[in-house]
């Protein structure tokens, strides 16, 4: 059994390696052409709307690369031997990023989707911003699924009494 079990988190470990290999690939061209868009290197884009788009296509790239590279962390949060990557950022910007990112989808659904600014979300905080901005984006997404046409969802940051910071996700949804 011991045998058997550690023959197939090697079988996950290479198929972890072969995925993220050809994810990668066509995504590294996604966010190469996104960027020379976005810096608009053969001229202008022509409308606001366009700077906009690639501007999101470009973030949600390198959100998506994010998350294959933490599917290869996958093993190493297995054995323990996983570092959270820490830097400076502010709650305000977290937020932004993840509102920004479901902001097409909340409005195709109906919703209202909008990020209440607080004192508190100006605190820069040190901690692994893509941890932290994918729990926000999955709470999101859940309120988006779940809130009614015209329904409201607001994102919070805040600061308790007790000197703890957080999100906060609220919805008009059921539940």
């Amino acid at each position: 059994a011991r045998r058997k079990a550690l023959e197939l988190d090697r079988t996950k470990t290479r198929f972890l390696a072969h995925m993220s290999h050809e994810l990668r690939t066509p995504l590294n061209a996604i966010m190469g052409f996104s960027e020379l868009m976005q810096h608009q290197v053969c001229g202008p884009l022509g409308d606001k709307q366009y700077e906009e788009y690639v501007s999101t296509i470009h973030e949600s790239g390198q959100h998506l690369l994010e998350l294959i590279n933490d599917l290869l962390d996958l093993t190493r949060i297995e054995s323990g031997d996983m570092t959270p990557q820490h830097e400076i950022c502010t709650m305000r910007d977290v937020a932004h990023s993840a509102c920004k990112m479901l902001q097409d989808q909340a409005a195709e659904a109906g919703v209202h989707l909008n990020q209440v600014s607080l004192a508190a979300a100006d605190i820069s905080v040190n901690v692994d911003r893509r941890m932290i901005r994918q729990v926000l984006i999955n709470l999101i997404a859940n309120s988006i699924r779940h809130t009614p046409r015209t329904g409201q969802i607001n994102v919070t940051a805040f600061k308790a009494p007790t000197g703890e910071i957080g999100f906060s996700v609220t919805d008009t949804g059921e539940g």
